[in-house]
Formats: structure tokens, C-alpha cells, sequence
């Protein structure tokens, strides 16, 4: 595997490096990927999911995942454990917007906010468990709304449609995000006392 990026590293010809996912995990690819080549972008699908991580002489010049980007972004690869990722030697122009990140450093802390975001998720299992599609959403009686400027463009939009009161089921035919992050701003916003379920 070392020896094949090193050498697309040198030749174009040879084209990208691919496999699967479960092979050997996104983390272990990309310290792999890191001390092979000076520099490359690892693209990853999943379904119809695709991320990428941009490399740069040692350092995690970039990575995206849908709209997330940076740590938050590497830290939901890193949860993938199937989909494929292919290695192409070379770096989109453009490619960036964050302080570049020592690659020994990234993971680490992509690790630390996924495992922050799981203690969070099972903290609030029994929540989840409530949260029938029929369940209905509505504002936490008594709760302090001062401070919603704060909030995300999803989140927002959740707290919209808890004021008069509707479905989970509507919420996330409504709102024009996927399931998934709807459900993680209403348990984010349940969390702070925001809101409630009936």
C-alpha cells in the first residue's frame, strides 16, 4: 500500500489508489497515506455521502463532509466503518480555510469530539427513545429563548415550528435538511431545556 501511493507520488500515470473502507479504517489510512506521500486528497463515499481530506506535507490541510468542515467534519469520517476512498496525489487549488493541522494532531482531536458527541447521545438516549415521528414538539414551558441568535440555521427552524406545536414527522418533512440533523437539533435544543415532547 506504502509503496503504491510513494511511487503515484511520482507517476500520474499510475492513477489513484483505491479500496474499501473496512479494510483498514479511514484513521489508519490516513497516517498511512501521511508518511507516503508529500501530499494528496483522500475522497470518501459512502452511499450517497462523499467527503474528502486534503494532505499537505504532514499537516491535514482540509476536510469536508457534507456541509461540516475542519475537525468537525474529520471526525464524522472517522466514524465511518464501510464506503470506499480513493488517493489521488495532488491538491485541488483553493483547497483550505483553516489553520492547517499537524496530521499526528487531527485525528486525535477528531477522536475527542466524537467520542464528546456519544457521551452527549447517550446522555439523552432516553429522549431519543421518546422521539416517536407522531411525538409532538413543543416549547419548554418557562424556557429562555433570549439567547436563540446563537443558534444554527436547523436549530432555528425547529424552534419556529415548536411554537405552534408539530409532529417530528412534520419537522423533518418541513424543514429542508436530512432526518438525521433535524433529529440532532432537536435533541440538542431538548438538552438545553428549550424544548419538550408530548
Amino acid at each position: 500500500f506504502i509503496d503504491t501511493v510513494a511511487k503515484g507520488g511520482h507517476s500520474r500515470s499510475l492513477g489513484a489508489v483505491s479500496g474499501e473502507v473496512s479494510r483498514r479504517g479511514i484513521r489508519e489510512t490516513l497516517e498511512l497515506l501521511g508518511s507516503a506521500a508529500p501530499q494528496g486528497t483522500l475522497i470518501l463515499q459512502k452511499g450517497p455521502k462523499e467527503g474528502f481530506v486534503a494532505l499537505l506535507q504532514g499537516y491535514l490541510l482540509a476536510a469536508v463532509n457534507g456541509k461540516r468542515t475542519g475537525i468537525p467534519a474529520l471526525a464524522e469520517l472517522l466514524s465511518w466503518r464501510s464506503g470506499q476512498y480513493r488517493f489521488e496525489t495532488h491538491v485541488s487549488a483553493g483547497v483550505g480555510g483553516h489553520a492547517p493541522v499537524p496530521l499526528s494532531e487531527a485525528p486525535v482531536q477528531a477522536t475527542q469530539l466524537l467520542e464528546r458527541a456519544t457521551a452527549r447521545h447517550r446522555g439523552s438516549e432516553r429522549r431519543v427513545i421518546l422521539m416517536r415521528p407522531e411525538s409532538v414538539v413543543r416549547i419548554e414551558p418557562g424556557a429562555h429563548t433570549q439567547s436563540l441568535s446563537d443558534l444554527g440555521k436547523t436549530e432555528r427552524a425547529v424552534m419556529d415550528l415548536a411554537t405552534v406545536g408539530v409532529t417530528v414527522a412534520k419537522m423533518q418533512s418541513v424543514i429542508p435538511e436530512d432526518a438525521a440533523a433535524v433529529l440532532s437539533a432537536l435533541e440538542n435544543l431538548i438538552e438545553h431545556g428549550y424544548l419538550t415532547i408530548d
